[in-house]
Parts: structure tokens; sequence; C-alpha cells
């Protein structure tokens, strides 16, 4: 199984438990994104057969949630082969069910998102525009007024990451990092932005971190095992990449790093 598909099957598998826990939005736009991804993709006759029961598991769950109902009468109904046609009407509902979150926002509340999305806005054209020192000074300012806000401080990391300005990124890992501790993410994507910048010690320690947190993610091996592969450390890289291969057999990148490194001179 592919990585991408992998991914797809973690989205719709967390589906159901999401909206248990209330958290609609996020399961609306996971299942979107696995959809999407088994659209985009193209599995195997037997992998077809569990993305079919999972897609259908999905939709029957988020058309029978109340609350959902509520806001959004249509009920999903899939059939294998109309996945882009339902991934198209998750995303309506997902903008349904954001218009509504947003519209229950008091006055307060609202004027802060807006400052963050212009903050944002204009520390990103920044960005794009090649104002590095401009940039900083724009995210900065923001993130300092909102120090508490963890998503906010990932949001910026991601942004200098995307820009390929590493060093700038971790210093918005590690705050994003202070501010919640405990997300395998926000670890993980670290780890990478210090491995970029050859701080191999402390990106060994933030992937680890993550694995600690979610031992079920093959791509957190494979990370680590990249990021021993940049460090010369030939045996610790292809034991990640097996661990990787184990929980994903079907993953292609993991597979072409262990071989590598098993050609290497002993």
């Amino acid at each position: 199984m592919s990585q991408a598909l992998f991914n797809a099957r973690k989205h719709l598998a967390q589906t159901s438990t999401l909206l248990k826990q209330g958290q609609l939005l996020s399961a609306v736009r996971g299942a979107y994104a696995g959809i999407k991804q088994v659209a985009n993709s193209k599995p195997m006759r037997s992998e077809m057969e569990e993305f079919t029961r999972m897609i259908e598991d999905a939709c029957y769950a988020i058309s029978n949630n109340q609350e959902i109902k509520k806001l959004f009468p249509l009920r999903i109904d899939y059939k294998p082969g109309s996945e882009a046609a339902i991934a198209e009407t998750l995303a309506e509902l997902a903008d349904t069910l954001e218009s509504h979150a947003t519209s229950q926002l008091p006055a307060d509340a609202l004027r802060i998102m807006a400052e963050k999305e212009e903050g944002l806005g204009k520390g990103q054209q920044e960005l794009d525009q090649g104002e590095h020192d401009a940039a900083r000074s724009t995210f900065s300012t923001l993130v300092n007024k909102f120090a508490d806000d963890a998503a906010l401080s990932e949001n910026v990391g991601e942004r200098f990451m995307q820009s390929g300005l590493y060093e700038d990124a971790s210093q918005y890992f590690e705050a994003s990092l202070a501010a919640q501790q405990s997300s395998p993410r926000v670890f993980n994507r670290l780890g990478i932005a210090l491995r970029k910048i050859k701080r191999y010690e402390a990106s060994e320690e933030n992937f680890k971190k993550a694995i600690a947190i979610d031992a079920s993610d093959p791509n957190l091996y494979f990370n680590l095992g990249r990021l021993y592969f940049d460090w010369k450390r030939w045996p610790e890289c292809l034991t990640q990449a097996e661990k990787a291969m184990e929980l994903n057999a079907g993953f292609t990148e993991a597979k072409q790093l262990a071989d590598y490194v098993r050609k290497l001179p002993q």
C-alpha cells in the first residue's frame, strides 16, 4: 500500500471517533482528505475492497450525526466509483460547518480571528516577495501578541518551512510546542527543520518524542531514518527504514532508503 493510501486509511478510520468526540469539522475534513487520496490513487482490487467498506462507514457515520443533520440534511450515499463526487460533497459540508462555527463566535473572537488572518496574509505576501526580514517582523509581532495560540505558531512555522527558511521554522515550531507540549505532528516538523540545518542531535530528540506519542506512524520512523542517513549512521538508518516498512509494507521511499543502505560497503 502506498503512503498516500496508508494516510487515507488513517483518516477514514478516525472519522467515527472524532464525531463521537464532537470534533465534527475535523471528522469531515479527515474523511474528505482520505476519500480524495483514494480518488487520486490507484488502489489494487484487494485494497479497494477495504477502502469501500471504510468509506461507506465514514459516510454513514457523518450522515447520521444529529448535529450535522441539523445543518446539512443532504444524505451522503457512497457507491464505488463516486469518490470524487463524495469528496466534493464533504468539502461543501466542511464549509457549512466552518461557517456555522464562525457565526456562533462572539464579536471579540471574530475580531481576533480577523487580526490573525490579516497578519498571516501580510507575512505570507512578504515571504512570497522575498522580503524575509519584513516577514520575520510581521510574524514575530503576531505570534508574540497571541503567544498561547499553539496552532498559530505552528502555522507560521510551516510558512517559513515551505519557504526554505528552516532556522525560522524551527523557532516557531518550538514556540508551538511550548504552548501545547504534546503534538507528534509538530515534533515531526521540528525534527525535519532541524535536520535541514544539520542540528542532528536536536532533530533526533524531536523525532523520538513524536514516536513516543504515536508509535504507529511509519512516517516518523522514515523521517528518523532519513536523519540517520544524513548523519551517516547507517545501521540506525536501516533499522528505522525497516520499522517504517513493518508498519506499511508498500512504503516505497522507506524501501529505497533501506535498499541503498544495504548496498553500502560494510
